[in-house]
């Protein structure tokens, strides 16, 4: 998805509730309409892809807390969001209980994608309320989550 094409977060809502494996979405950052975070709690999508979301460290970290609260039971697996030079990583991981590793691992998504297994390098583990295990990467611009099937 290239443009997002809902005119209010109540019908994006909606869409992210279908069934989907794999989504990428396009945010236009110059949108009169300014898009949250939080709609993508209820996506039924194993993968996500936000690019060009214009987001805060608060943001994320709102996000990543609900999420791994697990309010929403989202089979979400992995989520990548594009970020502003300006986030502060450290920011994003406050009061997570991330725990930082060095290990490489591999990353296969709990049902079948045309995406081949992703080899990850570090970063930080985060254990979710119900036992699962988080990964959180980042990069210049980039921060990926990967929630361990």
């Amino acid at each position: 998805m290239f443009k997002i094409p809902f005119k209010d977060q109540k019908e994006m809502e909606m869409f992210m509730k279908s069934s989907t494996k794999s989504l990428y979405i396009l945010a236009d950052r110059f949108s009169k309409f300014k898009y949250s975070i939080h709609p993508f709690l209820v996506s039924n999508s194993l993968r996500l892809k936000l690019k060009q979301w214009s987001l805060s460290a608060r943001s994320v970290n709102q996000f990543l807390t609900k999420w791994l609260q697990n309010e929403h039971n989202s089979p979400l697996e992995h989520l990548s969001i594009d970020i502003d030079q300006s986030v502060y990583i450290p920011h994003v991981l406050e009061g997570l209980g991330a725990v930082p590793f060095l290990e490489e691992r591999e990353f296969h998504y709990s049902k079948q994608l045309d995406i081949p297994p992703k080899t990850i390098h570090g970063g930080y583990d985060i254990r979710e309320m119900n036992g699962k295990e988080v990964t959180i990467r980042y990069g210049f611009y980039r921060i990926d989550f990967y929630v361990w099937p």
